[in-house]
């Protein structure tokens, strides 16, 4: 400790940062000593008496001193233990100097509270008790005047260290209920909107510890006056911890007293407010039922896709698949779990057989390049439906009255007469949908065209200069949007069509994504529409399928990587009997022009085909498979860490059909990205139990032997127990083994290069290792023991080296040849002895000449260079 005193002291000694600009009610003799050296009075703290010069320097003059007893506060608590008086000395000191005249310093002891609040739970008494009752009786009054503090810093800081206490679990609810509660519901009726900001993230962490009937009881009617406050900034804090605010109510407190401000704020005037919901909609829609959402938060989120905001529009589609992931049914939930972060965004896909995969995150871009203005019809329906939504919601924004009783009885009716609102007015969009003709509107008149038997000559098209970067199938037919996203909405995005066939879906190729440009986009939306689920509202769904029509990615090319991060999730949401709804989606998204799309999708398409199962995962995803194969290798990298999950999921012809493909693997365009082939060798382990012998000869062998020859000593380890197990692999037939272990003896026992016999070496010991030797012992005995041999006696010590390793380790582990009465110990015994008494040092040391005690580098006999390299590439 002394040396952190004296560290301190060399801090306030040589700058002004201790104090800053907050040394208010300092006298002049006070500036005076702040030239003086606190070191000797902290090196008094550390040697002398630490508790009694705690309690005198407290009082120092120096305001140095003082906050420096404040940095000693949480060593000297650790350092007494579970001594109850003098950690309550200690914590009395704390409590002096938060009252101090220096605002630094009362900072600082904010800043300790959550440090001595751990090292009180952290002390246990001789009885097994720990000092968390201190953190009631000692450290929470300290808080609680922090928290009164006119400073804002210092207010701030005590507000993160109350943070802290209860995310941690320091305060007992009772604690919590009688002491903060009444202060922080007393921040909300100051009218200071920082006081109110500050509340409601307090209450919201303070909702958990306390329960749902103490929540209802003390925050529930300040939150909602708080969702209606004038400041915006209010609002919007409101709306941001909605999600999680609802959380500790529950489905039905929920829908009973909270749903109708939520709405309120989906209809706010101000768009950020408007934006702040949309972020959280998802966490919204877990904490109520799955009819509730159907009916009421579909409806509400229909209207934020087509805000006319361009910055709600963006968080609305960048929180449109996890808030469709929210309808997963009971059936698709018992196989796959869709995971969500803190703002509801869908985070990974897991499944039973494939618990450990994850998709690629997609971070939130709130500054995409949307251009404004509107369509004059659009915009018209849009103040239609929004002046018909206002007019659902006028009747529900009286004040309450005083009496607790009446406003709770207001609530209900209030959010009973929303619903019933709402709700009919989802029916009539539907019965409007029904009866909704294009026909029934004026029109141009069809012009009468005449058939003719001669080909019409072009028409002359003017296209514009193409961009260096841009592909040359690009649609420049395609107009781009003069508004919002709300404007590339069609007006019969939420109808419902006829039932139709759905057309033959083209097989993925280099044109697909020519295709899906080409195609027009209210022709795609009529295939979805004409597919009927009951699963998702369909009008979610259209705007779904939307963000990856070639329209919306000319508006942003974010949005399209936003539908390729959640599409596995919808996937799973309308199950595999829907699939034909989304299969030219999922076609084109793996087709995009940009790479990172590709790799979201490559890195997610194993999860896919578990939830379609083998015979769609056959037909729809492995010719896009395929064509990943032959991507980027940003995108290849996608499916290589999954590649022998997705493999699993085919037909075994379709697994043995790509095979042969798998050489296009080891085609790099960057031969430095080692960490590529390191994968490459660690998934073909898998992929040989999908094989037979004579398919791992031809197609995985040669790849095997490759990754053994690498340049890279990770990439050359990963393959040790690739090639062992296609050694296995083609011991099932003795011809195949006999072709390999001789090609073993051409390239890697006879050869000059001293690297692969040493590769071989390490080999043999994974041939042999337990408990599962690739070849059985007397294989070993017979066909590789004289290889290796014959490498004992190697001229490089490297070679004899990794030989001792193998023999050590691997060799003689195996019962077989087992020094205690191994039948085959005689056949090594020769080469143990040789080993033991070899020239180089290390190579005695490895096997087993010398004892681990006695082995010491020293000057005289130093390692080789080549040993200490091979040592660090291969035993690590």
């Amino acid at each position: 400790m002394a040396d952190l005193f004296s560290q301190y002291g060399e801090d306030t000694a040589n700058s002004d940062e201790g104090l800053g600009s907050g040394s208010e009610g300092m006298s002049g003799d006070a500036e005076d000593e702040l030239c003086d050296d606190p070191s000797s009075v902290l090196d008094d703290i550390c040697q002398g008496a630490r508790l009694d010069m705690l309690e005198t320097h407290q009082h120092s003059d120096n305001p140095y001193h003082r906050q420096a007893v404040v940095r000693t506060l949480q060593s000297s608590l650790r350092a007494i233990g579970a001594a109850r008086d003098e950690a309550e000395r200690i914590l009395a000191v704390a409590t002096q100097l938060s009252q101090d005249v220096v605002e630094d310093i009362r900072c600082d002891v904010a800043d300790q509270i959550p440090h001595l609040a751990l090292a009180c739970h952290a002390a246990h008494e001789p009885d097994g008790r720990t000092l968390d009752s201190l953190i009631s009786s000692h450290i929470l009054p300290i808080v609680s005047n922090l928290l009164i503090d006119t400073n804002k810093m210092i207010h701030k800081t005590a507000q993160s260290a109350l943070l802290a206490l209860l995310e941690q679990g320091l305060l007992p609810s009772a604690v919590v209920e009688d002491k903060l509660v009444p202060l922080v519901v007393g921040w909300c009726s100051r009218g200071d909107s920082e006081l109110e900001t500050s509340a409601i993230g307090l209450m919201t962490k303070m909702a958990s510890v306390i329960g749902r009937d103490s929540t209802v009881q003390h925050f529930l009617q300040p939150f909602c006056d708080m969702c209606d406050n004038a400041q915006l900034y209010v609002r919007k804090v409101c709306a941001t911890n909605f999600g999680e605010f609802a959380a500790v109510f529950g489905p039905s407190k929920t829908e009973e007293m909270l749903l109708v401000s939520f709405l309120r704020l989906c209809q706010d005037s101000e768009w950020a407010v408007r934006k702040a919901c949309a972020e959280v909609f998802t966490s919204v829609s877990h904490a109520v039922s799955l009819a509730k959402r159907r009916s009421t938060l579909a409806a509400t989120f229909h209207h934020l896709l087509r805000d006319e905001s361009r910055w709600v529009q963006v968080a609305a589609f960048q929180s449109l698949g996890s808030f469709i992931a929210s309808f997963t049914q009971q059936q698709h939930a018992s196989d796959h779990q869709v995971l969500l972060d803190t703002e509801g965004v869908v985070l990974a896909l897991r499944a039973e057989a494939n618990c450990k995969s994850m998709m690629h995150y997609a971070p939130r871009n709130e500054t995409l390049n949307l251009v404004g203005g509107g369509d004059d019809d659009d915009d018209e329906d849009e103040d239609e439906e929004r002046d018909a939504g206002d007019e659902i919601l006028e009747h529900h924004t009286e004040e309450h009255e005083d009496a607790e009783e009446q406003k709770r009885r207001e609530a209900e009716e209030t959010a009973s007469r929303l619903v019933d609102s709402i709700t009919s007015q989802v029916q009539q969009l539907v019965v409007a949908e029904e009866s909704f003709n294009t026909f029934q509107y004026w029109r141009t008149p069809l012009p009468e065209l005449e058939l003719v038997d001669e080909p019409a000559p072009p028409l002359p098209t003017t296209e514009p200069p193409k961009a260096p970067n841009e592909p040359a199938f690009y649609n420049s037919d395609i107009t781009p949007p003069l508004s919002p996203l709300a404007s590339l909405m069609p007006d019969r995005l939420e109808n419902q069509a006829p039932n139709i066939a759905l057309p033959p879906v083209p097989s993925v190729d280099s044109g697909l994504h020519e295709k899906c440009l080409d195609s027009d986009s209210s022709e795609w939306l009529s295939n979805c529409e004409g597919f009927k689920q009951d699963v998702v509202p369909p009008m979610l769904i259209n705007h779904f399928v939307y963000m990856a029509t070639p329209l919306a990615r000319s508006v942003d090319n974010e949005i399209s990587h936003h539908c390729a991060f959640s599409l596995p999730a919808v996937v799973l949401t309308l199950g595999r009997d829907n699939w034909p709804i989304l299969r030219k989606t999922y076609q084109c998204l793996a087709s995009d022009m940009q790479w990172k799309v590709r790799r979201t999708m490559a890195s997610s398409i194993h999860e896919v085909a578990g939830i379609l199962g083998e015979e769609l995962a056959s037909t729809d995803l492995m010719p896009i498979f395929l064509e990943f194969v032959k991507d980027l290798d940003e995108v290849r990298i996608g499916i290589l860490k999954h590649l022998t999950s997705f493999l699993k999921m085919l037909r075994r012809d379709e697994c043995e059909r790509f095979l042969p493909e798998l050489s296009r693997l080891l085609q790099m365009d960057h031969h430095t990205n080692w960490r590529y082939r390191e994968e490459l060798a660690t998934q073909l382990i898998g992929v040989l139990d999908l094989c037979t012998p004579e398919h791992a000869r031809a197609h995985v062998a040669p790849i095997a032997l490759a990754l053994l020859d690498d340049r890279v000593a990770a990439v050359r380890e990963a393959a040790l127990p690739l090639v062992a197990k296609v050694t296995s692999k083609l011991g099932e037939e003795h011809e195949l083994l006999d072709r390999l272990l001789a090609r073993y003896h051409e390239l890697y026992v006879v050869t000059e290069r001293w690297m692969r016999r040493q590769s071989f070496s390490l080999l043999c010991g994974h041939l042999i290792r337990l408990p599962n030797p690739p070849v059985s012992p007397e294989t070993f005995a017979t066909r590789i023991l004289p290889m290796l041999e014959h490498l004992a006696k190697d001229p490089v010590p490297n070679v004899r080296l990794a030989v001792a390793q193998s023999v050590n380790q691997d060799v003689l582990a195996h019962p077989y040849f087992s020094p205690s009465g191994g039948p085959g110990y005689y056949m090594i015994e020769g080469v143990v002895h040789d080993l033991q008494l070899d020239r180089d040092r290390d190579v005695r040391y490895f096997s087993g000449g010398m004892h681990e005690s006695s082995y010491e580098l020293s000057n005289e006999t130093p390692l080789s260079e080549d040993s200490t390299m091979d040592h660090m590439a291969f035993s690590s």
